[in-house]
């Protein structure tokens, strides 16, 4: 490769597009929500049931004096519900001046993906997934799964009414 060329290949990679991502895990299962749409990230709550409320909404919190949805991702996408027995995590979204929590077992840390390196939806994921996926990434051990967080909360009926 000539010098030309080189100084063209790192000057693309600088302005290459990047965003970043929250990695949360639910069991084993990786996912990256884009941290510009996360309000907060809790440590547990207590959190107050709401009777006859659909299975993953698992009641309301208190959150500075604003009432937060309280949705169980697991539940949510079909896979183990997330063990509030232990330390687990709480993503805070806003839609429509609305809080949500989203529980996850863990949230580990916030990356720079590069646009480019973001594949698309399989073809093999379940159809729960494939309506909030964005993507997905491969890391050094495992497959992460973007997840549109306002996706999965639009799903809910008192929010589709606000749209």
């Amino acid at each position: 490769m000539s010098e030309a060329e080189e100084v063209k290949t790192s000057d693309s990679m600088l302005y290459e597009k990047y965003k970043k991502y929250l990695i949360l895990r639910i069991g084993k299962n990786v996912f990256g929500v884009l941290v510009q749409n996360v309000e907060d990230v809790l440590f547990p709550q207590k959190i107050a049931n709401i009777p006859l409320a659909p299975q993953y909404i698992l009641g309301v919190l208190n959150l500075r004096g604003r009432i937060v949805t309280a949705i169980d991702l697991g539940i949510k996408l079909g896979i183990d519900p997330v063990d509030t027995s232990r330390q687990y995590r709480s993503i805070v979204i806003e839609k429509n001046n609305h809080l949500y929590s989203l529980l996850v077992d863990d949230v580990s840390e916030v990356i720079d993906i590069p646009n480019s390196k973001i594949s698309n939806v399989p073809e093999n994921l379940s159809d729960e997934w494939k309506k909030v996926s964005l993507g997905v990434h491969t890391m050094e051990d495992d497959l992460m799964v973007i997840i549109d967080a306002y996706k999965i909360i639009g799903d809910n009926k008192d929010e589709t009414e606000d749209e």
